[in-house]
């Protein structure tokens, strides 16, 4: 077992806590099932990271076998068992490659979601960009009959990296509009760490667009989210004559909400915080739902601090 100082829960509790999120479709979970999620939990007997990235690949790969099993007579159905096992090793990585068996585990995830990518209409399609020695790895989907469509940068988080931010940048598609989706700075593929300037790396990504005749160069936005957001603004800033917009969801909310906690006295900082946790672990990706379940925590915390003070 490896000892995690940082860590203040029990491997049983932690077990407890991952199986109710998955019954829950809580993050970090999402679309993992019970039962996978219970197969892979029961072969874990610590917190040591080689058991999690083996068990959690363990389950993945019985997905894949089914999925290539189905390819030859069933390609929508092997589309959604690549997919399951990508869910499976991508948590099998969780929320860091810091084990040989995590790294393991994101290698095989990304060759999941390539195979899933392949079967599915519109394909999400890998690239990579040439850039400083390395590659910029990314994944691009067009929308079915736009011959030059707009195109929108996504830009993942510390822990949803550009795979999980393919899927959801798919809403743009029905809209004409075609989306790329990559790591930020100084995560998975990302050929650059977080620093100042690293930014650069989207500005490659706008280059690569320009060059393309299938996309409209003149029509590019950058979105981020979490963390991903700090580097649309800093992309937005540095890009302001080439791009034709920006988006960043929510990359004030975690300083906004340490300097109101500040203010507020510990037991009530524990209660919000624990009544915020509990919100949000019911509460889709989407800002449009998260930015109101924050509010209405915020207003019942205060209200009841209102009270204990009368």
């Amino acid at each position: 077992m490896t000892d995690h100082g940082y860590q203040t829960r029990t491997w049983e509790e932690l077990k407890a806590e991952t199986l109710a999120r998955a019954e829950r479709g809580a993050y970090p979970l999402f679309a993992i099932s019970p039962d996978d999620a219970r197969a892979a939990l029961a072969m874990i007997h610590d917190l040591d990271p080689e058991a999690w990235g083996a068990a959690w690949m363990a389950v993945g790969d019985r997905h894949a076998g089914r999925a290539q099993a189905l390819e030859a007579s069933d390609i929508a159905g092997a589309a959604q068992a690549y997919l399951a096992a990508w869910r499976l090793y991508t948590f099998g990585r969780w929320p860091v490659m810091s084990s040989p068996k995590k790294v393991e585990s994101y290698a095989k995830a990304q060759a999941a979601f390539a195979a899933h990518g392949r079967l599915v209409t519109p394909a999400i399609e890998p690239v990579s960009i040439p850039f400083e020695g390395r590659d910029i790895k990314l994944w691009l989907q067009k929308p079915a009959g736009a011959a030059r469509p707009p195109v929108t940068i996504n830009i993942g988080g510390s822990d949803l990296w550009k795979d999980s931010v393919a899927i959801q940048a798919r809403g743009f598609l029905p809209h004409g509009i075609a989306a790329i989706a990559v790591d930020k700075p100084g995560t998975a593929d990302a050929p650059v760490p977080v620093r100042p300037g690293s930014e650069r790396m989207i500005s490659a990504i706008i280059d690569h667009v320009q060059s393309r005749a299938d996309l409209d160069g003149h029509r590019i936005i950058v979105r981020g989210q979490s963390w991903g957001s700090y580097w649309s603004a800093r992309a937005a800033y540095a890009e302001r004559d080439r791009l034709k917009g920006a988006f960043a969801a929510d990359p004030e909310l975690a300083r906004g909400l340490s300097t109101m906690l500040a203010d507020l006295p510990p037991g009530i900082q524990e209660q919000l915080m624990r009544r915020l946790a509990a919100r949000l672990e019911t509460t889709s990706l989407g800002g449009g739902a998260l930015v109101p379940a924050l509010t209405d925590v915020i207003q019942e915390a205060l209200e009841r601090w209102d009270r204990e003070k009368g």
